[in-house]
C-alpha cells in the first residue's frame, strides 16, 4: 500500500511534467471521442438495451452488441461472465472496443468517472458464491486482439484456471492472452489462481500494461503474477506484490523478453525466483525497477537460467532473501545479465547474498554492490561498495538520502530511450526521463544509481524556471523574479539546496514554505495582494513540487 510520503513523492511528476505543458500551451483536457457509448451494469435496467444509464444492459450483453469505434462504460459493482454455472465463460475483448469501469453510473463524459472511488469488479465467482471449485476459468480473455482493444479501469479477481486435463483451462485465471495483445490501464489483480499464470497469462502475445497492479494471486507451478511464453509484453507503472507460488511468483518468462519500465517486486515468495524467473533465453528489459522483501529458496529477487541474460539499468535490489543461493539474483546456466547504475545491497542468503553465479558471468558497471564483486561477475572501475544510505530500507524506502555515495556516479549514456513518452513531450528518442516515482531522472547533470533520483531544490526551481511570463502578477519582470526565485532555492548562503546540504533539513522545510510557497500561495506565509505568481495553474503546480519535496525531506528528519 502507497504511504502518505510516497503518495507525495508521485505529485512531483504531476506537477513537473505540468508545468512544462503550461510553459508550452497551457494544461488542456482531451475527452476521447468514440462512435457511440454502450452503458453497462451489474443487472440490466429500464428496457437493458445498452442506450444509457437508465437503460443499461450487463457487461457480456454490451461485449456481444459492440462493434469497433465504440465504448463501453460500465457502472461500479461486480460483474460476472455468465449468471450460470458455465466455467468457460469469459468476458472476450474486441479489437476497436473500449472497456471502461470506474463509473458511478451518472456520468456523461468519460472523464468525469473515478476509477479508484467506484470499484468495477469482473469477477470469476459464478455458481456456488465463495466456492472457487466452480468459478470461471478465465475471468477475461485478449485472445485474437490487437492494441486496439482496451480495458480500463477493474479489479480482476476470482478466476481459477485450475483443470488439469485442459491446457487452455489451467492458464491465466484472471486473463488468458493466446495470440493477442490488448492493452489495459488501471487494473487491479487481485485473488485470481492457475497452473501457470494465476494473475495474467501469455501465449505468443504481448499486451501493454500501465498502472496495473498484480497482488494476491497465487500458481501452482509458475507466474502466480503474470506468466510469459514466447511473448514480450510492455510494461509500465506496474507492481507485483504479495503473490505466491512456485516459480518467477512476480513474474516468469520462458523465451520471453518483455519490457519493464518503472516496476516494483515486493513480498513475493516462491522456490526459485521470488520476484521474477527467466528461463530459456528470455532477456527482459528493466529500467527503474526495485526488487524488495522478496524471497525464495534460490534467488529471492530474480532467478536467470539457461541462457537468460536480462538488461537491467537503475534496478535496486534490497531485502530479498534466499535459503540457498543468491539472495538478490541467481544465475545460472550461461544467464549472463547486464546491470548498469543498479544497486545490490542488503540481501541475504547462505551462498551469494547479493548474486550467486554457476557458469554464468554478468557484466555490473557504475552500481552499488554490497561486499565487493560477486564470484564470476565483471566489474568495471565504477562500481562501488559502500553503504548506498537508503533512507529506510527496513521499511521499504529504497529512496537515496542526499549524502549518499550512489548520487551523481551513473552513466547517463546507459538509459534507454524514452520510446513510451512517460513525460508527454512527444520526445520518444530523448533518454527515459523520469525515475520511478515519476521525478526527473537525471539531476544536477548526472543519474543516480538506482530505481530513485535524488530531489533537490533544483527541481523546483525547473518548475518555476518553466512558468511563463504570463503566469506572474508583473509580466514585464518576470525575468527578475525567476531569477530572484533561483537565488533563494540554490544560490544564495541560505538557500534551500545549501541548508539541505548542510543538514539544516527543517530550516529547508520552512524556507520552501514559509518564503519559496508564500510567493504563489498567501495561504502559507503571505497575504495573496503579494504574490509574485498569480495565475492559478501555476500556483498550484508550483504547490504540487514543494509539496512533494517537502514529503521526501520529511523522511529524513
Amino acid at each position: 500500500m502507497m504511504n502518505l510520503k510516497e503518495s507525495g513523492r508521485k505529485i512531483v511528476m504531476l506537477g513537473v511534467v505540468a508545468c512544462l505543458l503550461l510553459a508550452l500551451s497551457g494544461t488542456t483536457g482531451i475527452s476521447a471521442a468514440a462512435d457511440s457509448v454502450l452503458y453497462a451494469k451489474p443487472s440490466a435496467s429500464g428496457s437493458g438495451n445498452c442506450s444509457d444509464w437508465d437503460n443499461a444492459c450487463t457487461l457480456q450483453t454490451a461485449l456481444g452488441a459492440a462493434t469497433a469505434g465504440e465504448e463501453i462504460w460500465v457502472a461500479a459493482g461486480t460483474h460476472k461472465p455468465t449468471d450460470g454455472i458455465d466455467r468457460t465463460a469469459t468476458f472476450q475483448l474486441k479489437n476497436g472496443v473500449g472497456v471502461y469501469g470506474g463509473f458511478a453510473g451518472t456520468e456523461t463524459s468519460r472523464e468525469e468517472r473515478v476509477w479508484t472511488v467506484h470499484e468495477t469488479i469482473l469477477s470469476g465467482d459464478i455458481g456456488e458464491i465463495g466456492n472457487d471449485s466452480d468459478n470461471s476459468y478465465h475471468v477475461v480473455t485478449g485472445s485474437g486482439t490487437d492494441g486496439t482493444a482496451v480495458l480500463d479501469g477493474f479489479t480482476i479477481s476470482g478466476g481459477n484456471a485450475n483443470n488439469p486435463w485442459e491446457v487452455t483451462q489451467h492458464r491465466g485465471g484472471g486473463m488468458y492472452n493466446d495470440g493477442g495483445s490488448p492493452t489495459l490501464t488501471n487494473i487491479i489483480f487481485s485473488a485470481n489462481y492457475a497452473r501457470y499464470g494465476g494473475g495474467m497469462y501469455n501465449e505468443w502475445s504481448s499486451p501493454t500494461l500501465t498502472n496495473v497492479t498484480f497482488s494476491g494471486n497465487s500458481a501452482l507451478f509458475a507466474g502466480s503474477g503474470m506468466y510469459n511464453s514466447n511473448s514480450s509484453p510492455v510494461l509500465l507503472n506496474v507492481t507485483f506484490s504479495n503473490n505466491s507460488g512456485w516459480q518467477g511468483v512476480g513474474m516468469c518468462n520462458i523465451e520471453s523478453s518483455p519490457t519493464l519500465t518503472n516496476v516494483t517486486f515486493s513480498d513475493n515468495s516462491a522456490q526459485w525466483g521470488g520476484g521474477m524467473f527467466n528461463i530459456w533465453n528470455s532477456s527482459p528489459t528493466l529500467t527503474n525497477v526495485t526488487f524488495s522483501g522478496n524471497s525464495a529458496v534460490v534467488g529471492g529477487g530474480m532467478f536467470n537460467h539457461t541462457s537468460s541474460s536480462p538488461t537491467l539499468t537503475n534496478v535496486t535490489f534490497s531485502g530479498n532473501s534466499a535459503s540457498e543461493k543468491g539472495g538478490g539474483m541467481r544465475n545460472f546456466w550461461y544467464s549472463s545479465p547486464t546491470l548498469t547504475n543498479s544497486i545490490l545491497w542488503g540481501n541475504a542468503a547462505p551462498d551469494g547474498a547479493q548474486i550467486y553465479n554457476e557458469w554464468s558471468t554478468p557484466t555490473i558497471s557504475h552500481s552499488l554492490v554490497e561486499g565487493g564483486c560477486p564470484a564470476g561477475a565483471t566489474c568495471d572501475e565504477h562500481t562501488i561498495y559502500e553503504d548506498p544510505l537508503f533512507v529506510d530500507a527496513p521499511n521499504g524506502d529504497l529512496h537515496l538520502q542526499p549524502t549518499s555515495p550512489a548520487i551523481d556516479v551513473g552513466d547517463n549514456g546507459a538509459l534507454p530511450a524514452d520510446t513510451l513518452d512517460l513525460d508527454g513531450d512527444g520526445d520518444t528518442v530523448e533518454p527515459l526521463p523520469l525515475d520511478l516515482d515519476g521525478n526527473p531522472r537525471i539531476v544536477n547533470g548526472i543519474v543516480d544509481m538506482g530505481a530513485y533520483e535524488v530531489q533537490t531544490a533544483s527541481v523546483v526551481n525547473e518548475c518555476v524556471q518553466a512558468l511563463p511570463d504570463l503566469a506572474f502578477a508583473n509580466p514585464a519582470i518576470a525575468p527578475q523574479m525567476r531569477n530572484a526565485l533561483e537565488n533563494k532555492l540554490l544560490d544564495d548562503p541560505d538557500s534551500v539546496f545549501n541548508l539541505i546540504e548542510g543538514g539544516m533539513i527543517q530550516d529547508a522545510i520552512d524556507k520552501l514554505n514559509y518564503d519559496i510557497r508564500a510567493k504563489a500561495d498567501g495561504s502559507l506565509g503571505g497575504n495573496p495582494a503579494n504574490d509574485w505568481i498569480t495565475d492559478p495553474t501555476a500556483q498550484a503546480e508550483l504547490a504540487d513540487v514543494i509539496d512533494a519535496l517537502v514529503a521526501y525531506l520529511e523522511t529524513l528528519l
